[in-house]
């Protein structure tokens, strides 16, 4: 079975039920399926079997049909942030890329993007608007060992990877979703985290789609919009990430909404701060549960449980049909859900996922994210965990925000930098006093720098590498 398997039984046994809806727009499932064979006609037409699309878009009707289309006729979807910063040649070169479908802010540097072909918006208003499907379309051949699309990464810790998701990494990541988390064909979900992410790709479409759920697509985060929708439209599970938490509280402060049919809320994609979980819960009265995964293994973990407190602290336990083994400190995982491997390079090796994250599993089995092993600092062979010392940074009144990394240093060879943003002045070396009541001499940063903000994907997670 593939994810079309469960998209065409929802087209079977309900068609006339709405799928998605996008303002005004509402889409029942026989007509997305219908728009969804026009579009995998059209591609077969136009493209060769080996082609790849760049689907670079907000969350959109358009991005549903696209991606869903494009695995359809196996002409293979590339999913990219249309707001990457660097540049984009290198996706389109590395994939052999000639059709796109861009979002139009997008500027393409050192290429003529009139030299690719675009599915303009009038263009795919056209195609889907036909009124005859090829029959053809609906007996291809899905092999789950085919190629389904390549999603690159947020680059958080560098260059983005396209990682490469069969069929196969597809149904089963939805179905180990399914059998873990209690979504079902009578809930609304908000897509408003962007699909071009892993976490909203895979835990609210995919699985909203496939489980028969309706999905409200919202292409831009504006909080309050947000709110409104999620109190008007009587929204009943959603997949944000911690820095729209943090804008509700501001705005729920002030006013009230009735957020009554919202019976999940789940975070991922960067730590949710205890501060943000406890006032969302103490406001609302919902509990925020984590969620746990990445690109190239899906999701992974997911705390279910109702304590706030068991939700702050631990990412949960893994997914039915996830295995989670600790060597040395690091987790591995064992899923048919994940990733084969990264564009040009070679594929993963064994039944085992290096996740590359340190962790811990209590007795119940809960998971707890302690830091990542590509960020640790050696200091003359001593490791240090960056993110030991800045949760002691976080723990100062005058401190915002704060990044430690390893930097070179003329004296020290390698030393310990905090980049710390303020909401109240603070003396770097009164920062370093305050350290020293939690840390050890060596973990104790040898160099504070204060910088106005710190660079972020447009989930909210913190980069690795700053420019300041």
């Amino acid at each position: 079975m593939t994810i079309f398997s469960t998209l065409l039984q929802n087209v079977r046994t309900m068609p006339n039920k709405i799928c998605m809806r996008e303002g005004d727009n509402e889409v029942s499932y026989k007509r997305l399926w219908m728009q969804i064979c026009n579009m995998a006609s059209y591609l077969q037409k136009q493209s060769n079997s080996s082609d790849k699309i760049l689907i670079m878009l907000p969350n959109s009707h358009k991005f549903i049909v696209l991606l869903f289309g494009a695995m359809l006729a196996k002409r293979v979807p590339v999913i990219a942030d249309p707001k990457l910063s660097y540049d984009i040649n290198e996706i389109i070169d590395e994939n052999s890329i000639r059709l796109t479908a861009l979002a139009n802010d997008i500027h393409v540097k050192g290429i003529c993007v009139n030299e690719l072909e675009k599915i303009t918006d009038d263009l795919f208003s056209d195609i889907i608007n036909e009124d005859n499907v090829d029959n053809f379309v609906h007996s291809i051949d899905i092999m789950l060992t085919d190629v389904a699309l390549i999603l690159y990464t947020s680059g958080s810790v560098g260059r983005p990877k396209g990682v490469i998701l069969t069929h196969e990494s597809l149904f089963e990541a939805f179905q180990n979703y399914q059998r873990t988390v209690s979504i079902t064909k009578e809930d609304t979900l908000m897509g408003v985290t962007p699909f071009y992410h892993s976490y909203a790709l895979g835990s609210c479409l995919i699985e909203g789609i496939c489980i028969g759920a309706c999905i409200e697509v919202v292409n831009e985060f504006t909080p309050r919009k947000v709110l409104e929708i999620l109190q008007d439209k009587k929204i009943t599970v959603f997949h944000g990430v911690p820095y729209m938490y943090r804008l509700f509280n501001r705005i729920l402060q002030k006013k009230k909404y009735n957020l009554d049919n919202l019976r999940i809320c789940i975070s991922a994609g960067a730590k949710l701060d205890s501060d943000i979980a406890r006032e969302f819960y103490n406001i609302t009265g919902k509990v925020i549960h984590q969620e746990y995964g990445s690109t190239e293994s899906g999701t992974i973990a997911i705390n279910l449980c109702d304590d706030l407190e068991s939700n702050i602290k631990s990412v949960g336990k893994p997914l039915t049909g996830v295995e989670i083994k600790i060597i040395d400190g690091i987790s591995l995982i064992k899923s048919k859900g994940r990733g084969i491997g990264y564009v040009g390079d070679e594929l993963f090796q064994g039944e085992w996922y290096d996740t590359g994250d340190i962790v811990d599993i209590d007795e119940e089995g809960y998971i707890y994210i302690k830091g990542r092993e590509k960020r640790m600092i050696n200091l003359a062979g001593v490791k240090v965990n960056p993110l030991e010392i800045e949760e002691v940074i976080k723990k100062h009144q005058s401190v915002k925000e704060v990044l430690v990394r390893s930097v070179k240093h003329p004296r020290y060879g390698e030393a310990i930098q905090a980049l710390v943003v303020v909401q109240e002045d603070i003396d770097a070396d009164d920062l370093k006093k305050f350290c020293s009541r939690f840390l050890p001499p060596i973990k104790i940063p040898k160099i504070i720098s204060f910088t106005d903000k710190l660079e972020k994907t447009q989930l909210g997670k913190v980069k690795m590498q700053q420019n300041n």
